[in-house]
C-alpha cells in the first residue's frame, strides 16, 4: 500500500510501505546512509581502510619494503583486457604514493595530468593512444596487464568484489542494491498513472477501436448517429 515513507536522514523509499520490504534490505539503506556520513565526517576513513586491506594482502614482510598502491597493483595484475582502466588505476596508484610521500605537489600534478585523460580518449573516438601520452609517466610493469582471475586467485579464491573493498561495504551495497529491485518491482506491479491513455496523447477524438473520427457535419446538416448501422 502507497503511503509516505522515508529513512530518517537517508534515501527515500519512494512512498512504499516499509514492510513490503525485507529488514536486511532496510538495513541496507540505513548502513549506506552511515557510510555516506562517515565519508563526510570522517575523513581519511576510507584511504586507511584501503590501505590497510593493502597491507593483509601483501604485507611488507612479504615484499621486503613497505607496500604501496603501485606494489599492489604490481603484484595483482588483472588489467589484461582493459588497457584504458588499467592506465587509470596505475595514474591513481601513483597520486596516492605521492602523497603518502608527502609530495602534495607531484600528487596534485599527477591527479591534474589525469584529468586530460578521458577527455583526450574522448577526442580520439575512444583510442587513448595519445590520452597516455599526456600522463608524462613511464610505462606501467608488464603484470599490470595479466589475468586478474589467475593473478588474483591465488591470494583470494573465487571472491567476486575487488579485494580492497572491506566486506561491510559491499554487504551494505547488495543489500541496498536489493531494497532498489523490490521497489522496482512494485512499482511495476502497481502500474505507472495514465497507462490507459493511448500512445500519442490523451484527449484524441479517434475512437477506441482505432476508426478514424467521423467528418463534421456541413452547415444545416444534423450530426450523424453514431448509434444507426450503415446500409
Amino acid at each position: 500500500m502507497l503511503k509516505p515513507a522515508s529513512l530518517e536522514g537517508g534515501d527515500s523509499l519512494l512512498g512504499l510501505d516499509l514492510a513490503a520490504t525485507s529488514s536486511a534490505a532496510v538495513r541496507g539503506t540505513k548502513s549506506r546512509e552511515n557510510l555516506l556520513q562517515k565519508r563526510k565526517t570522517h575523513p581519511g576513513h576510507f584511504s586507511r581502510a584501503i590501505m590497510a586491506q593493502m597491507l593483509e594482502l601483501y604485507g611488507g614482510h612479504r615484499l621486503g619494503r613497505p607496500p604501496s598502491a603501485q606494489t599492489y597493483l604490481e603484484l595483482s595484475g588483472g588489467d589484461q583486457h582493459q588497457v584504458m582502466l588499467g592506465l587509470i588505476a596505475w595514474t591513481v596508484a601513483r597520486a596516492l604514493d605521492e602523497a603518502a610521500a608527502g609530495e602534495a605537489l607531484a600528487s596534485a600534478d599527477t591527479l591534474s595530468l589525469l584529468l586530460l585523460f578521458p577527455e583526450q580518449t574522448a577526442f580520439d573516438n575512444g583510442s587513448c593512444e595519445i590520452a597516455s601520452l599526456l600522463l608524462f609517466a613511464r610505462d606501467p610493469p608488464s603484470s599490470l596487464w595479466s589475468n586478474r582471475h589467475s593473478a588474483q586467485a591465488r591470494v583470494l579464491g573465487l571472491r567476486p568484489f575487488t579485494p580492497l573493498a572491506k566486506e561491510e561495504w559491499t554487504t551494505t551495497l547488495l543489500a541496498y542494491m536489493r531494497e532498489a529491485q523490490t521497489i522496482k518491482a512494485r512499482h511495476a506491479e502497481l502500474g505507472h498513472p495514465g497507462a490507459g491513455v493511448p500512445a500519442g496523447g490523451g484527449g484524441g477524438s479517434a475512437s477506441s477501436t482505432g476508426a478514424p473520427p467521423a467528418p463534421l457535419p456541413k452547415s444545416g446538416q444534423k450530426p450523424p448517429d453514431p448509434n444507426s448501422k450503415r446500409q
